[in-house]
């Protein structure tokens, strides 16, 4: 992959990064000023916006949670592979095998 577009990648990366961190901030600062609100009661948009930001939390913890699932298990499989790879390769070489060389 070219270095730009390695960087446009990453730039992405932490520019969503920030932008979900931002979303859950402010959401939860909103739920924490409005906590005690004059409430209208039945259909108070105040109390319906606190539900959003509330399920809005809930998903981005899930979607957290799945995303740190995912890597991990991609971390371990990588480095299965590494510890394989490695077991394999340290034997193959000519006085490991007994191959005779003729020059």
């Amino acid at each position: 992959m070219q270095k730009k577009s390695f960087n446009s990648i990453r730039f992405l990366a932490i520019f969503i990064l920030i932008c979900i961190a931002a979303t859950a901030l402010l959401s939860a600062y909103f739920i924490i000023s409005n906590a005690n609100h004059d409430c209208t009661g039945e259909g108070c948009p105040i109390c319906a916006q606190i539900n959003d930001c509330i399920n809005l939390l809930n998903n981005i913890t899930g979607l957290c949670l799945i995303a740190g699932l995912i890597v991990a298990a991609s971390c371990l499989r990588t480095l299965a592979r590494l510890r394989v790879g490695h077991f394999y390769t340290r034997n193959n070489t000519p006085v490991a095998l007994k191959v005779q060389m003729n020059n």
